[in-house]
């Protein structure tokens, strides 16, 4: 039901995504359908009018229970784009990766890769309130068009978070699973978008 001048019930739903900070100025990458997802359209009112969603953007660090407002700024999602920038207000002590860049260069197959996030969201096993972030390895398996497939475990609620090699450095953003021709989910297939086409969301 719509809520047109306090009548009917609110209409709400929430889903949870993975990002990291990448500047001291509070920016944070993740992925585009993690703040809109796309079953996330706006709704019908009647023929002639349409109701757009409003996404209130809530960030919890990794250790903490401190939920941070958030502000979508800027938005690429077309099928060789999945990114997503989103601005907070930076506060002491707060988590960025130093030394990140758009230029590390894509490693070869084979090469150890380390996916960071939540998998599963608030839905995995926790400390009490706080979200802790789960760190799990693969392999790079080969390039799928604009993408990098990973041998990793990916799960729901990953998307966004960092794809990185051995060294710590970005290599892209976990953006998708494999699923099977029934439906189903192949946890063990990902794909990664790379660091580099992730630029594209970022203001000039």
């Amino acid at each position: 039901r719509l809520n047109f001048e306090r009548e009917g019930r609110l209409l709400e739903r929430s889903s949870t995504g993975s990002g990291f900070c990448v500047t001291p100025e509070g920016w944070i990458l993740t992925n585009a359908h993690v703040v809109h997802p796309p079953d996330f359209a706006g709704m019908m009112a009647d023929e002639d009018e349409s109701l757009e969603p409003v996404v209130d953007l809530q960030v919890v660090f990794s250790g903490t229970d401190v939920r941070r407002q958030g502000e979508l700024v800027a938005i690429a999602n077309t099928d060789d784009q999945d990114v997503a920038l989103i601005k907070i207000e930076p506060f002491e002590g707060m988590p960025v990766l130093e030394g990140f860049t758009y230029d590390t260069p894509i490693p070869e197959p084979g090469t150890e890769v380390y996916l960071f996030g939540f998998p599963l969201g608030t839905y995995a096993v926790q400390e009490g309130d706080r979200v802790i972030a789960s760190t799990l390895k693969g392999i790079l398996s080969r390039r799928v068009g604009p993408y990098i497939q990973v041998d990793a475990g990916v799960h729901p609620g990953i998307s966004g978070g960092p794809a990185t090699d051995a060294t710590g450095r970005v290599i892209g953003l976990v953006t998708s699973v494999q699923a099977s021709p029934m439906g189903d989910i192949v946890a063990v297939i990902g794909y990664v978008l790379p660091i580099a086409g992730a630029h594209a969301g970022w203001p000039e």
